[in-house]
């Protein structure tokens, strides 16, 4: 991790609002200096919320705490936390150029001219649009946009850098190309970054750390790598990858201790010719995706799936073998 240049977080927080509906229930975490901390989870699950209530955006309820390097900031104001901050929608001011709109944040805090023109000349860098600052809004891509919206949240070289699923409203080949670009423009910023999604391959492929939520509640923290291979409990590991479930009785003599149930990843199995593996499983769907294809396989009443190479995938209805492949206890 580089040098860091942001705050530690410490916060334990609740919401509550009208009709006494828990928004928020002790959400407690702790996120270090410099790393980027993904707060992940479904729709309505309180993780916009949080992210406002850091920002200093929305009230936490009475005995809540916000605290940066130490300090208590949940009643300070959001113009004093220097915090960034950087929107679904970016909202970038549709009647400046680039440049005016990076340089607005230091313009209204009395920063000199030629010091702003030098920070944002530095940022264009920085977010590889060193020829764009006189470019009007209205002209760029979607990725573009969000490249200016983060120089223009890191201006005032905030302590601590907060995103609220940037990415939602972009294209899936263009979300692959940004989030490369984005883990490394936080690589080399090593600021603190708190960033809110839904989706789980933007917080594996993000984060130092990941909070999955539930319903206004943590329900498991974690490293991208223990939140996928070892989740705490079933909601973590439903939502975060594809987990099959299986329960029949069948299973025993391939697993010696079976104990009734067994989850386990699509890459967890093998998939080899009929009789060659601990049990046999007729391949009922295959869904092409490219290069891989998804199978699904049914054994008595079960269903579980997996994924192989297109060009060695078998047809539906087809008998195929089975091998475990744990990277961990079943």
């Amino acid at each position: 991790m580089p040098p860091s240049h942001g705050a530690r977080l410490s916060l334990s927080v609740s919401k509550t609002f009208a009709k006494k509906t828990k928004v928020l229930d002790r959400v407690t975490f702790d996120v270090e200096a410099g790393e980027t901390f993904v707060i992940l989870g479904p729709s309505g699950c309180g993780k916009s919320t949080l992210l406002r209530i850091l920002a200093g955006l929305e009230s936490a309820d009475p005995g809540s705490s916000v605290q940066m390097d130490g300090h208590e900031v949940v009643d300070v104001p959001a113009e004093r936390r220097n915090v960034g901050l950087v929107f679904q929608r970016y909202a970038l001011f549709p009647h400046l150029d680039v440049h005016r709109n990076i340089e607005y944040g230091l313009k209204i805090r009395g920063v000199p001219r030629a010091d702003r023109d030098a920070r944002v000349e530095e940022l264009l860098t920085l977010v590889d649009l060193p020829d764009f600052g006189r470019r009007r809004v209205s002209t760029l891509s979607g990725g573009q946009m969000q490249r200016v919206a983060l120089a223009r949240a890191l201006a005032p070289h905030p302590r601590v850098l907060l995103l609220d699923e940037p990415m939602t409203a972009l294209d899936a080949k263009l979300k692959e190309r940004l989030r490369t670009e984005l883990h490394e423009l936080l690589g080399r910023v090593g600021i603190t970054t708190v960033y809110v999604t839904h989706d789980q391959t933007e917080a594996l492929s993000l984060a130092d750390h990941v909070v999955v939520m539930d319903h206004g509640r943590v329900d498991h923290i974690g490293t991208p790598q223990q939140i996928y291979e070892a989740p705490r409990d079933s909601f973590t590991a439903s939502f975060v990858g594809t987990m099959n479930v299986l329960t029949g009785a069948w299973l025993a003599p391939s697993l010696p201790g079976f104990e009734g149930r067994v989850l386990f990843r699509p890459e967890e199995i093998l998939v080899v010719p009929s009789g060659q593996g601990a049990f046999d499983a007729q391949v009922t769907t295959v869904f092409f995706q490219g290069e891989r294809s998804r199978l699904v396989l049914r054994v008595d009443d079960e269903e579980f799936v997996t994924d192989v190479a297109t060009s060695q995938a078998p047809a539906a209805g087809a008998w195929v073998g089975i091998q475990w492949n744990f990277r961990r206890n079943p």
